[in-house]
């Protein structure tokens, strides 16, 4: 407190700003910047193409890891989201849906929500 004080702060107000930085980003989920994605671009698609996207999203990443922070996700936990779909056999659908979640955390980046891609490496390392 001193330190921010020596700085001409308040630290109640610093304080207060932190909480709603935290609770802004905790309610800042995958599922929700991917269905901002999904509208923001779904125009530009075909409407079978754009089904396709979000049907993806729904059945094999929402369910593993739509609920967490956007900026909590790291490598390993999209990695996993991949493997259980190659283990069904749809190793093609794994690496689109690993370009889709790309493509969402490239909108994020973008829109100052996130600050680096947790599946943009992860190509090399599928099947």
């Amino acid at each position: 407190a001193r330190a921010i004080l020596d700085e001409g702060k308040d630290p109640a107000i610093v304080k207060k700003l932190a909480i709603e930085a935290n609770r802004k980003a905790a309610e800042t989920t995958f599922k929700l910047v991917a269905k901002e994605w999904h509208e923001a671009f779904k125009a530009q698609w075909a409407v079978a193409h754009a089904h396709d996207v979000i049907r993806s999203f729904e059945r094999d990443v929402f369910p593993a890891i739509g609920e967490y922070p956007i900026t909590d996700l790291t490598p390993p936990m999209v990695l996993k989201v991949l493997r259980a779909i190659e283990a069904r056999g749809s190793i093609e659908i794994a690496k689109r849906v690993r370009q889709r979640i790309s493509a969402v955390y490239v909108y994020a980046i973008a829109e100052g929500i996130a600050t680096s891609d947790p599946a943009d490496k992860l190509a090399a390392v599928l099947k």
